[in-house]
């Protein structure tokens, strides 16, 4: 007679892959998490960095500065409202303009949001950048 012999170790590494797999799956989240900052951190220094460039070729148009640099965030997959970028110089003539040998700076603001939500942060955070460029 064969008698089948059961261990009671059968169900032991079921349980700890179900131990490590939200370790794993919180690691990967992470992860993720991480390189969505690390690219949403460069898009919006790329587009302060426009918005001001486009400052110094157009010194009277400021508002364009802000649009020049929602365009661009969005040429780069991240959208910012217009309202969470400013566009002003140093030093404004009596007309309104940006006086050249003054800087124009273009500060972007983004609201991120993590995939995890609040689980290890508070989401969503601001993210700032700015950028600064002399006027010709």
């Amino acid at each position: 007679m064969n008698h089948l012999r059961f261990s009671n170790s059968n169900g032991q590494g079921l349980v700890e892959f179900a131990l490590i797999l939200l370790f794993l799956i919180l690691l990967a989240f992470g992860v993720m998490d991480f390189a969505r900052v690390f690219h949403a951190t460069v898009a919006i220094s790329s587009a302060a960095r426009e918005g001001a460039r486009y400052v110094t070729r157009h010194p009277d148009d400021l508002n364009g500065g802000r649009t020049a640099a929602v365009n661009e965030a969005q040429n780069a997959g991240i959208s910012i409202p217009i309202a969470g970028i400013t566009a002003t110089c140093t030093d404004l003539n009596t007309n309104g303009y940006c006086d050249g040998g003054f800087p124009a700076i273009v500060t972007v603001n983004y609201q991120f949001r993590t995939m995890l939500g609040n689980l290890f942060t508070a989401s969503p955070f601001t993210i700032t950048r700015k950028a600064e460029m002399v006027v010709p």
